[in-house]
Formats: C-alpha cells, structure tokens, sequence
C-alpha cells in the first residue's frame, strides 16, 4: 500500500522530466520560480503501520541519497511508532540542477549559454526564442554562428532587393538560407516587430524573389507566328500577361512530359507542371478569356489542385479525371502516399466531389493513385479530341 504514495528517485526523476518537458521553455525565458519543490509522500500513521517495511526501505534509501539537489527532512511524533525523521520534499535551486537529474544538463546549458547570447545582442528576442529550444540545444556552434551573422546583416540591410546568392555574409552558403528561412523569417519577423504574414521569407528578409515562371507549348503554327516561331516557352508570368495571343483553348496539365506529348490543336496552348501554383494563371487575361481544360492525376491532391484552379478560374473545366477512366487503367494504379484533406471543394461539381470523396475513403483501394503520364495515349487524345 505504502508504495502508491512514497516518491523514490526514480518517481522524482519521472516527475522532474515530465515538468522539465512542460515548462523548460518557461524556465529558459525566466518565466518561473524557483526552488522547484517536489513533495516525496509523507504516509499517514496509518499507512505507514499497513506497509511497515516499505516505508523503512523509502527512509533507507533517501537516507544514502547522494545526489542533486536539498533534501528537506521533517519529523513526525505518532501515537503508535514514536517519533520518526521521514524525508519530505526534495528542493532543486535552479533549472540547471533539474535538468542534470534527467540526463539534460549538457542540451540545457548550450540552449541557456545561447540564449543568453541572443537576447543580449538582441532583447526583443527574449521571449521568442525559447520556442526554438531544440535550435538552441542541438545544432552545431557554426549554425548558431550563421544565424547570427544572417541575422546581423539582414538587420542592418533591410530591403536591398538582392537574390539570394548575391548575399555577401561571409561563411553563409545558398544551400544553408534554403534550408533555414523559416527561422530566419519568424527571428527577423520579431525584430521588426511584424504581425503579419510571418512566413513570408521574401517580404520580411527583403531579399528579391525569382520571378515564377510558367511553361506552355503554343499548339497552333498561326499562333507560333506570332511568338516568332516559338514553340516551347518558358517566361514570368508578368511577361506573360502582355503576350495578348488570341487563344481559344487553354489545357492545364501537371506533368512536364505529358504538356511535351500534346500534338497541335487549332488555336489552343498546353501549360505544364504548375502544381499548387495553377492560380498563378488567373493574372494572365487571355487565360481568363480562353475555354480552359485542367487534366491532373487522379488521386485527392489532383483534384485538391482543381479545386484551386477552378477557385480562379470559374470556367476551367475538368477532363480525364472521371471513374471511367480511372478503372480503364486499374493495372497502372500506385500508392499516394500522403492524401490531401485540404480542398477547396465548392468550386468543384456534383461529380468531381464524388470522385475525391470516394478517393479520400479508399473506395476503389487504399490511398491509390493514377498518375496522367501513364494513361494510354491512344485513348487520351480520343477523349481531348473528342
């Protein structure tokens, strides 16, 4: 009985990494007190008389305790047993004697070191910068060193519209910004004390955007003419909008070799592999005046990009995503692997609604997957031509 409310080392150490896992983000911006008092479980007269002998083994064993932190003994004078000196609480003065009890005292102390570090060079950081606390632990000194001289110089260079690898921060690869513009946006975006938009890497760094970029083949000779004979063209999409072609038809397709396969059609263009970015498109005015055809995969994130086009484009309409086509082609089904539960479905139809949600349930098979490139050909472009 006695064992359900007499804390041992162990129980201490289990409760001080739970609280540790709670609160060391608190703790490093200062927001606690301190001691840390951990109660061990006094037992009753009552309890004590019920488990005699394990209460004596808790007493023996907090008595050779050797360990981090103040024991606190208190003294009970009991009717039956007599006086009795029992342990009471355990005190642990500062953060860093509660992480040494869990095997934390290293990732503590870089976290702390660096921390203090950052918020005296920049005080609006402090607290911010906890929620970074596997940052601060684990990452080597010469990611820290990056951050910082990022940091620096973006501070002190605000808006100077340069691309990326033009950066001149000494030490700082291309490959280290790509893989760190989260932290760097939302460090910088508190420094400016910005509350919008804080995953906007380009708007807060001021560091210039690449132009997006769309790819279409022109698939009509007359139009070609117009573009001086050229076929195949990759351009941003502010220039894209003074283009002005006169096209009748716009098909949207996702893969890259698919766009390439598409034979010429009178008066029409093929635009490939923009993904999530099809909205893109609704800048371009003679997209929005064209008759336009989106052809995805079929699985959900397919029509999850339907779902977007059509937001921008009311008068996109959907081919070869239908349950005909999809169970012609069963032999060349694949596994997606993570299925979109993001969509914009309000802008689909009766149909294609059903078709995601029989996706979404796995009607036809688990989380599968056609992908547009393997569709027969022949029967592709019987359907695009009919």
């Amino acid at each position: 009985m006695a064992k359900t409310f007499l804390l041992d080392v162990e129980g201490v150490s289990t409760r001080i990494r739970r609280q540790y896992q709670n609160q060391h983000r608190d703790w490093l911006a200062g927001n606690s007190h301190w001691p840390l008092s951990i109660p061990l479980g006094i037992p009753s007269e009552q309890q004590a008389e019920r488990d005699l002998s394990a209460v004596k083994k808790w007493v023996v064993a907090w008595q050779n305790w050797q360990g981090i932190g103040e024991l606190v003994w208190t003294t009970r004078r009991w009717r039956k047993l007599g006086q009795q000196d029992l342990p009471e609480k355990l005190l642990l003065q500062t953060p860093d004697q509660a992480a040494s009890w869990i095997g934390e005292k290293t990732r503590w102390q870089t976290a702390h070191n660096r921390y203090c570090a950052f918020v005296e060079r920049w005080p609006a950081l402090a607290n911010h910068l906890p929620r970074y606390f596997p940052v601060l632990a684990d990452v080597l000194d010469s990611d820290i060193q990056k951050l910082t001289a990022v940091l620096s110089w973006l501070q002190a260079n605000p808006d100077r519209q340069l691309y990326i690898r033009q950066l001149p921060i000494k030490g700082v690869d291309t490959k280290w910004l790509g893989n760190h513009k989260k932290l760097i946006s939302e460090l910088l975006a508190c420094l400016h004390a910005l509350e919008s938009e804080p995953g906007d890497f380009y708007a807060i760094t001021g560091i210039r955007r690449e132009p997006t970029r769309i790819r279409m083949r022109i698939l009509d000779d007359s139009l070609r003419k117009l573009c001086g004979g050229l076929g195949d063209i990759t351009a941003p999409v502010d220039e894209l909008k003074n283009l002005n072609l006169p096209v009748k038809r716009i098909y949207i397709v996702e893969n890259i070799q698919t766009g390439l396969a598409f034979n010429d059609i009178p008066g029409s263009v093929v635009i490939m592999g923009l993904g999530y970015s099809v909205d893109l498109l609704a800048q371009i005015p003679w997209v929005k005046q064209s008759q336009g055809f989106y052809w995805g995969d079929i699985d959900t994130h397919g029509f999850a990009i339907l779902g977007r086009a059509k937001a921008s484009l009311p008068h996109i309409t959907s081919i070869l995503m239908d349950e005909q086509t999809l169970l012609m082609h069963k032999s060349l089904w694949v596994h997606e692997n993570k299925p979109s539960k993001v969509i914009d479905a309000n802008c689909l139809t009766g149909d294609e609604k059903e078709m995601y949600k029989k996706l979404l349930e796995n009607k036809w098979g688990s989380q599968i997957r056609l992908e547009q490139e393997r569709l027969s050909w022949e029967y592709v472009w019987q359907c695009i031509m009919g």
